[in-house]
């Protein structure tokens, strides 16, 4: 892979700079023994906050005016519930004075009945209206069929879906190399757009060096990425990831 856009690079940045990127030993969720995770939940105040939307903001300019171009034009952001509902606003945010405005609505997990009724938060989705569903992470994809769903049973597009980080690997117990996001790409010809997955991570990090984190050891300093972190994703993703 050359070398990444400047607002992946500076994404991987961020994310570092708040210790929200770590490299070491760590279990996931579905049990595998991961060389490094991500969690953009770290970015938990304001200036933070701002600079991840900004960085899904870059992403979505990129998709929408980059040459190929990604992505058709799009009216509003939906954030499904919940970390997606502050990923919506505060992205709306930033592209107040840029290329072009954008609202942003979400849904209730449950439908209100009275004062402000109904199941949406925010600017009502009309009738041929183009959205852009943005969360963190893409898991099982069951948050965004709902999003989708609903977003047509309104009589609206989905253009795509946002997220942060890619980890490009297929999920426990699934058919090899078959993501749960090529999965949700094929039934709905729905693109999905992240910041940064894992294979640019790892073009990124050549060279550099970073903490390294074990169970008994908090913060290693100075460990080479190509020498003790590289070989490690490599493999990880050669057993568990997809095909570039």
């Amino acid at each position: 892979m050359g070398e990444i856009p400047s607002y992946k690079a500076e994404f991987i940045e961020f994310l570092k700079s708040i210790n929200a990127l770590k490299f070491g030993e760590f279990t996931l969720k579905s049990g595998r023994k991961s060389p490094w995770f991500a969690n953009v939940g770290a970015a938990d105040n304001g200036a933070r906050i701002q600079r991840l939307c900004k960085a899904y903001k870059d992403r979505l300019t990129a998709a929408l005016f980059g040459d190929p171009r990604e992505i058709e034009d799009f009216d509003g952001l939906f954030g499904p519930p919940y970390k997606g509902i502050g990923l919506a606003i505060g992205t709306a945010m930033q592209f107040e004075g840029e290329k072009k405005d954008v609202y942003w609505t979400f849904n209730r997990k449950e439908a209100k009945g009275h004062g402000d009724a109904g199941v949406l938060v925010g600017r009502k989705i009309k009738s041929g209206d183009r959205l852009v569903i943005l969360d963190d992470v893409f898991t099982t994809g069951g948050t965004k069929e709902e999003a989708v769903d609903l977003i047509h049973s309104l009589d609206a597009k989905v253009v795509a879906v946002c997220i942060a980080v890619d980890r490009g690997e297929v999920a426990a117990g699934g058919e090899a190399r078959y993501t749960a996001i090529q999965a949700f790409q094929d039934k709905y010809k729905i693109p999905v757009l992240s910041i940064v997955n894992a294979h640019e991570v790892v073009a990124y990090m050549a060279g550099k060096t970073v903490d390294f984190e074990t169970k008994t050891e908090v913060a290693r300093k100075e460990v080479s990425f190509d020498e003790e972190i590289k070989p490690l994703m490599e493999a990880y993703l050669e057993k568990y990831g997809v095909k570039q």
